[in-house]
Formats: structure tokens, C-alpha cells, sequence
């Protein structure tokens, strides 16, 4: 895997040659498969809270790089580049960084998903910064982003926002993220407590795993889909992978927030779907009860 840190960054790293395999799918039940991610969840939010591998925007917590390489270890999956080059203005000017990511499974060779990410000097943390600093922080966000595509679902099971920490910097020099926030990183400073996750959003990336059939990375694409939108240029805007992203206070003057307009949508469409479905494969109860962990237990996800 490339290390990060070690990237030399005066010279553009070679595109890698990628055979990508068929999409991530599940032979197991979505019972079992959400059974098995709140497991694997316990132990995410063991090792984060020991570590203080995350930082606190607004109460939310967002987890580093190493808490997303955590949950990929339990799935056997793990990120590396595939290409990074400079980017530069139409004068030949260097503006920054930029990098492609992809998730696989080393043993199969399978790849899952992709991811591309920036890291620019006009950013207020990386400006006046040397080259190979940039750089190493563009291929940590591609990286980041591409666990992010199949594993946000789980992570949002543990408590945490889905969006990584090393995004939320890159967010925030677009003009995107909240006003302020606090940096909890360091093992002698205490953290903040996280807000609870909407359980309306945690329905909705249940509901949205089912109809999926357990496959985390269809159920986000299917979510990214369903909630794209068209600004007043007429432009399509990408919409969001978990429905932890969407805003669950009501606008002045609207009677319902995003949060409850996609809530009804989804509802409609499970209902429908349930419908099709024999009765043994659809769960009684969307969100089963966590699990015991016993210290002789495996993980198998």
C-alpha cells in the first residue's frame, strides 16, 4: 500500500494499471449483514475513542484516515493511489494537488470503487505549505473518500459522520462546512461528545441496505441517485451517499426539513418494495439490537 507520508512530490506519480472486477456483491442475508456491521462498529468505536483518532465539527465527530483504514481492515479491503499529479492555472502556474484512490481486496484483486480528491495552496492550512505536504494530503483524502464510497454505512452505525476529517478541511476552503470547529486529535485532550444520529437518517441507510441486499456500496450509489437535485442554473447537483449528510432542520418558512422530505420518499419506496418481497427475506425489525461481543468471537463480515 502506498504510505502517504513517504510520497516524493516533485515528480507525478505513474498511473497504476487496474483490472476492475465485478461490482461488490453479498451472499449473506441483510439481517445478518447489519448484525455483523454493528459488531464491527462496537469495536470501530472502542479503538477511535482510545485513539482520539477523529475531529469534533460542531459536536459531530469525523474520523481520520487510520479509523477508515480500521473498518476496511474488518472487511479485508484496503485503499491505495492510483495516480497523483500537480495541478496547475492555464500560465503553467502549480495550484496544488490532485489524486485518484481505489478500494480492493489485496487477496482477490477485486476492485471496488474509486475516488479522486484535491488539496490546494489557496486553502487557509495549506497555503505558503512545501509540495510533497500537499500532495501527501491529496492522496490521503482520495484515499479517504474511496473507503468513505463503501464503508460510510458502518461508520454511521458506530455514531459518526460519514464524511472524512482530512474532507472536512477541503470542504471548508470551498465555503461548504460550518463556521468553526474544534480539533480533538491529540491522547491527553478529552473529546466532545458526538450528537446522536438522526434516527430518521439511520432508517433510511437501513432501509436503503435492504433493498440493496446487503451491498453497502449499491445502496449508497441508489441514495446518491435518488437525492440528486437541479440548481436554479439548471445544472444536476450530486446528491448525498448516507442520509446522515442531509440537513434535518426546516428551512423558515418550510413546513418539512430535507431529512423528512427524503424520509417519506424512502418509506414509500421500501413499502413497495417490501411488497415484492418474500416475507422470510425481509427483517422484522430495521434496526436489531446491538449485539454481545464475546472475547472468543470473530468478526466475519
Amino acid at each position: 500500500m502506498t504510505n502517504s507520508l513517504q510520497v516524493q512530490a516533485m515528480e507525478q506519480t505513474p498511473a497504476t494499471e487496474l483490472t476492475t472486477a465485478s461490482p461488490l456483491s453479498l451472499d449473506k442475508s441483510p439481517e445478518l449483514v447489519v448484525k455483523q456491521a454493528h459488531q464491527a462498529a462496537k469495536q470501530l468505536s472502542n479503538i477511535v475513542e482510545q485513539t482520539k483518532s477523529y475531529i469534533t465539527i460542531n459536536g459531530k465527530k469525523h474520523l481520520f484516515f487510520e479509523a477508515w483504514q480500521t473498518i476496511g481492515a474488518f472487511h479485508g479491503v484496503t485503499a491505495d493511489i492510483e495516480w497523483s499529479r500537480p495541478l496547475r492555472d492555464s500560465d503553467g502556474k502549480l495550484l496544488g494537488f490532485e489524486a485518484r484512490a481505489f478500494v480492493h481486496n489485496p487477496s482477490t484483486g477485486v476492485v471496488l470503487t474509486h475516488a479522486e480528491a484535491e488539496c490546494r495552496y489557496q486553502e487557509k492550512n495549506w497555503s505558503g505549505r512545501d509540495q510533497y505536504a500537499l500532495r501527501s494530503m491529496c492522496q490521503t483524502r482520495a484515499m479517504a473518500k474511496a473507503l468513505r464510497n463503501v464503508l460510510a454505512w458502518q461508520v454511521v452505525l458506530a455514531g459518526y459522520k460519514p464524511t472524512p476529517a482530512e474532507e472536512m478541511e477541503a470542504i471548508k476552503a470551498e465555503e461548504r462546512a460550518v463556521s468553526s470547529y474544534s480539533v480533538s486529535s491529540s491522547f491527553d485532550s478529552e473529546p466532545k461528545e458526538s450528537a446522536e444520529v438522526d434516527p430518521k437518517a439511520k432508517q433510511i441507510d437501513l432501509w436503503m441496505l435492504q433493498m440493496t441486499h446487503g451491498d453497502p456500496n449499491a445502496a449508497g450509489d441508489a441514495f446518491e441517485k435518488i437525492t440528486e437535485w437541479t440548481n436554479k442554473k439548471g445544472d444536476k447537483m450530486p446528491g448525498k451517499r448516507s442520509a446522515t449528510e442531509l440537513n434535518a432542520v426546516k428551512r423558515p418558512g418550510s413546513r418539512m426539513s430535507q431529512l423528512d422530505v427524503n424520509y417519506g420518499k424512502i418509506e414509500k419506496l421500501y413499502k413497495a418494495w417490501e411488497k415484492t418481497q418474500p416475507a422470510e427475506t425481509v427483517a422484522s425489525d430495521a434496526t436489531p439490537p446491538e449485539p454481545e461481543l464475546s472475547t472468543d468471537s470473530e468478526v466475519v463480515l
